[in-house]
């Protein structure tokens, strides 16, 4: 497609224009443009994320009524489905939220922008601090990665108030090893963009965090 070329060629020549102006090469301008895209979306996903907690909270407390439409219309799943749906809806849960479609829609394009990018070969023989190829996996690098998503993780489940924070940090760990064993088969470069966006996951678990204990929640 003409317009993907478009953005890909576009995503090249922004790379190429950091690299020469700050010190590290690509490896660096795909650090830096990683960190300045996600910290542009922080203000949106620390509102999603604000808001998923309180759907967690509002959820925790429409349990009893919950409860109480399973028992009522065990015997028709249809019926329950509408009513379930009706109770939320009345307490202004599941509403379809805008912030997670505007994340999504910024993001996408760009990390597939910049896999394009790199598998035509962008990072092919670059270096970068102790990767001697960008173009290939790094298992330092990726254990880095690793840790840092599973502690943003780690972070965001305890900032979430959710009663399965077990659970979701399980959810997180096994979610990190699958991304490392997708790493180690694939460009460092993929690596950057990841661990760049994970520290800053961890930057907004930790807000999330200390705003929930400020409110002794």
């Amino acid at each position: 497609m003409a317009w993907w070329t478009v953005v890909v060629d576009l995503m090249r020549v922004v790379l190429f224009a950091i690299a020469h102006v700050v010190p590290g090469g690509i490896g660096s301008a795909l650090l830096l443009f990683s960190l300045i895209v996600r910290l542009a979306l922080l203000p949106v996903s620390l509102r999603l994320a604000r808001k998923q907690r309180r759907t967690s909270v509002a959820l925790a407390q429409l349990e009893p009524e919950l409860a109480a439409l399973r028992v009522k219309y065990a015997d028709d799943r249809a019926r329950l489905a509408s009513e379930t749906v009706a109770l939320c809806r009345d307490a202004g849960v599941g509403s379809v939220n805008r912030d997670t479609l505007t994340t999504w829609l910024v993001q996408a394009p760009v990390i597939g922008a910049l896999i394009s990018a790199v598998r035509g070969g962008l990072a092919t023989g670059a270096r970068f601090l102790w990767i001697g190829d960008l173009a290939r996996p790094d298992a330092l690098l990726t254990s880095a990665v690793v840790a840092l998503a599973t502690a943003s993780a780690t972070l965001g489940a305890k900032a979430s108030g959710n009663p399965g924070m077990r659970a979701l940090i399980t959810a997180g760990a096994l979610s990190a090893i699958v991304s490392a064993v997708w790493l180690l088969r694939n460009s460092a470069a993929y690596g950057l963009y990841w661990g760049a966006s994970s520290a800053v996951s961890v930057v907004q678990s930790a807000i999330l965090l200390r705003e929930r204990r400020r409110h002794g929640e």
